[in-house]
């Protein structure tokens, strides 16, 4: 939370490896997404993703470690019906059902970091988005400058973002914060309302424009999930994976884009990491500049 850069966890592969060589982690064409149920990471993956019989994969990380992952149940319900997964793996579940789509999911996991989570599975097969992410990511590093507001596992942060190297970002814990300012090669941090530290005299110069999804490209199963509205706008909803290579990152993201590319939301799903980002003041007025006076080194 006190960097704008997210930490990349890779997957281990005997955690993602079912005994019989089966991965959770999506497949090519799989429509994927992923949830938070409690305080447990939820991948589901349909396969294949075309009408009729399906498989259900679903990858697992609870924040206790693989002990409790390893002892979590799963159900899907769908309508009335409730089909139990199957333990495929530490971190492996794999449910089979008819699926008529668009449909409504709903996923429960076991445990003290169980709990319940709708999932939404569009028409099959889905509609590809990779065209659409790589259009926005492109609309989006033309601004010179912006807000994000996040929550990351229940942390508050507020970035503001102004080309080429300057960063301001506030991270809130209960009645006291943190704020960092970042000016090319200089950071200054203070705490609460008190006077401003140098704290690096020499630190890389932080990318701007900056996002969490652009490390992530090439975009692998980018399908529009549906349509929605963020304040009023009609958006694009599009889920993606974000692993790649022979061992994945468990890495899923959701987007929200408007018409002309603009990113209203996003969420990132990793182990142990739910960041859910809000765009705000895109090329509006920011001040970002070294203190003035106060600083003290």
């Amino acid at each position: 939370a006190t960097m704008p850069l997210p930490a990349i966890t890779r997957a281990a592969p005997a955690a993602t490896r079912a005994s019989t060589g089966a991965s959770p982690l999506p497949r090519q064409n799989d429509f994927t997404e992923a949830l938070q149920v409690g305080h447990t990471l939820v991948g589901l993956s349909v396969h294949p993703a075309r009408p009729g019989r399906v498989q259900l994969r679903i990858y697992l990380a609870a924040p206790s470690g693989a002990g409790e992952t390893r002892r979590q149940r799963v159900t899907v319900r769908e309508g009335p019906r409730t089909v139990p997964a199957v333990r495929c793996g530490t971190s492996c579940r794999v449910a089979r059902l008819s699926l008529r789509a668009p449909a409504r999911l709903v996923v429960a996991v076991s445990g003290r970091d169980g709990g319940r989570a709708p999932a939404y599975v569009p028409a099959l097969p889905p509609r590809p988005a990779a065209s659409l992410v790589e259009a926005a990511t492109r609309r989006m590093n033309s601004l010179h400058s912006y807000e994000v507001r996040e929550n990351l596992s229940g942390v508050r942060s507020h970035y503001a973002y102004e080309v080429p190297h300057r960063l301001r970002y506030t991270v809130f814990y209960g009645s006291t914060s943190q704020e960092t300012l970042w000016v090319g090669h200089r950071q200054w941090v203070r705490y609460g309302h008190g006077p401003y530290h140098l704290r690096a005299a020499q630190a890389p110069p932080v990318p701007v424009p900056y996002f969490a999804w652009t490390p992530f490209a090439p975009y692998r199963n980018a399908y529009v999930e549906r349509s929605a509205r963020v304040g009023g706008r009609r958006v694009t909803v599009v889920d993606l994976f974000g692993g790649h290579g022979p061992h994945p990152s468990a890495v899923w993201f959701r987007m929200w884009i408007a018409r002309g590319g603009i990113v209203l939301r996003s969420e990132m799903f990793a182990p142990n990491h739910f960041m859910r980002d809000r765009y705000v003041d895109l090329d509006g007025p920011v001040d970002i500049a070294p203190p003035s006076s106060g600083a003290r080194s």
